[in-house]
């Protein structure tokens, strides 16, 4: 070969031997990045904001709304909401008086169904070796004793309307009011132990308004219900409102929070719930996706397009 040829030939080489080069080394960079993303962490799931299944959201009813008054009305269509595993459950509500009454062992029920204070909507709660009893009769009144475990011991704590007894960890909270004609009142009260050991209540704050039902938020916290707003109660005794509304005329009955932090509110027809937001709740009204109208009959509030 001529030593041109030879030249051109070594340079071809050269050429090719770069070109492989960089090819193999773009691929093993390619390779390299692929497993980098192979290797990042899993990505936390969002929170699950979804409408229950079987219900639709519906406009906000206005206070003197047609809406209003007809599930003011209800019978058969009072909502009951709870949290089951983890799962929100949506079902009728309707107080068995005999479902407080069954925390207690048989001896006591007796002495209990028979107290002339233990009458209206119970709330029982095991506490020290005995057992805190609230009842709430609305406007014929209210109280609030301990018994012991033999029944042999019964001490009053509070003359008032019981509306519910919430445990966080070792602390003992009381809610209590009355909401009748133009009377509305609640209250917030801490159990404490006084001298010898004498159980007593501490009033912690002045609600201005009936606590309508509650739920245990956390260890360290649980939210309440008024006609006029959300709060929650931290383990301090701090309260902090959510959200103001209007639930004037529906009664709700229960609360649930879900692990999303969404706040769900039973009542008269409706289910109201509270989503957590950047600044606040936003507050979103549900109904059946089968009872989307609904109209009054026989002074009960039924579906529409119910036969």
């Amino acid at each position: 070969m001529k030593p041109s040829q030879i030249t051109g030939l070594i340079f071809l080489l050269c050429v090719n031997f770069i070109f492989t080069a960089c090819a193999d080394s773009r691929a093993t960079a390619l390779r390299t990045d692929e497993s980098a993303d192979l290797r990042l962490p899993t990505p936390t799931p969002k929170a699950d904001f979804s409408i229950p299944e079987g219900w639709v959201l519906f406009p906000a009813p206005k206070p003197e709304s047609d809406e209003r008054t007809c599930a003011n009305h209800t019978i058969e269509l009072e909502r009951k909401v709870e949290l089951i595993a983890g799962n929100l459950k949506i079902s009728r509500y309707i107080y068995n008086s005999g479902e407080p009454l069954g925390k207690l062992p048989e001896d006591l029920r007796k002495i209990v169904a028979g107290d002339k204070t233990a009458k209206g909507y119970l709330h029982i709660e095991p506490f020290e070796n005995g057992w805190l009893i609230g009842a709430d009769a609305g406007e014929w009144g209210g109280d609030l004793f301990w018994l012991s475990s033999d029944g042999k011991s019964k001490t009053e704590l509070l003359k008032d309307n019981v509306r519910g007894i919430v445990r966080l960890g070792k602390e003992v909270f009381i809610l209590s009011g009355l909401a009748h004609l133009s009377i509305d009142e609640g209250k917030l009260y801490k159990l404490k132990t006084g001298e010898n050991a004498a159980l007593k209540v501490e009033l912690v704050s002045d609600l201005k308004s009936q606590p309508q039902t509650f739920a245990v938020e956390t260890d360290e916290s649980f939210v309440v219900t008024l006609n006029n707003k959300i709060l929650r109660v931290k383990i301090t005794g701090e309260i902090e409102t959510l959200k103001e509304t209007n639930f004037d005329y529906l009664y709700p009955n229960s609360m649930a929070v879900t692990p999303a932090g969404i706040i769900y509110v039973g009542m008269r027809f409706f289910t109201v719930r509270f989503m957590p937001q950047k600044n606040g709740y936003a507050e979103e009204w549900l109904v059946p996706q089968n009872c989307q109208k609904f109209v009054e009959k026989d002074f009960d509030c039924v579906c529409r397009n119910a036969k």
